[in-house]
């Protein structure tokens, strides 16, 4: 699918669908930043939350590692940075939430997100939660 995934998406999709995730990522793309976030997202869930082992972690992140790879990266140029900037300030949203909105929306790409205050800022640019996009797999 042609679309920008956001961390919030992708690490729901990795730990709902696990290896499926790449049927329905096929096609997507991410930000350069994106493996950071999903990494720090299942640190967090097994960490902080206790929600998975550390053997759990390790694997999902596994997973998440190989999606992650099969999928287009988007890297940011210092253009995309100054605008991500604007972005931020003028909705009111974090740098990393702004560097996807603005991105989706340079790209004319759907933006998956689960981030809600983040889709409500999305706007004309068009987003799908990955909820509705597990319900094909």
């Amino acid at each position: 699918m042609q679309a920008l995934f956001d961390a919030s998406a992708l690490t729901n999709l990795l730990v709902l669908a696990g290896g499926k995730t790449l049927d329905v990522v096929r096609g997507g793309s991410i930000l350069d930043l994106t493996p950071y976030e999903v990494g720090n997202a299942v640190w967090r869930m097994y960490k902080l939350s206790k929600r998975m082992s550390r053997e759990q972690m390790i694997a999902l992140l596994n997973v998440g590692v190989r999606v992650m790879a099969r999928m287009d990266t988007i890297r940011c140029s210092s253009d995309d940075f100054q605008r991500t900037v604007e972005v931020a300030v003028a909705k009111g949203l974090t740098f990393y939430d702004a560097a996807y909105l603005y991105v989706a929306g340079k790209w004319h790409l759907p933006l998956v997100t689960d981030d809600l205050k983040l889709a409500k800022a999305a706007g004309a640019v068009g987003t799908l939660a990955s909820s509705v996009l597990l319900s094909g797999i």
